[in-house]
């Protein structure tokens, strides 16, 4: 189920967000999706990776 939210970004930010997912083809709300998902993937594979180097997890 998803959750629906509201952020707010300054006029910069939301004018290079939204060339970006012009560029990409996809709508805004679709490119932030996609950066957060992005960032928490990263994430996780950095925590596993640390995880493994000390033998946890």
């Amino acid at each position: 189920m998803a959750t629906r939210m509201q952020v707010t970004f300054d006029r910069e930010q939301h004018r290079l967000a939204a060339a970006k997912a012009a560029v990409l083809g996809v709508s805004l709300a679709e490119y932030i999706r996609r950066v957060v998902a992005n960032d928490l993937a990263d994430e996780e594979e950095a925590a596993g990776s640390i995880s493994e180097i000390f033998g946890i997890g």
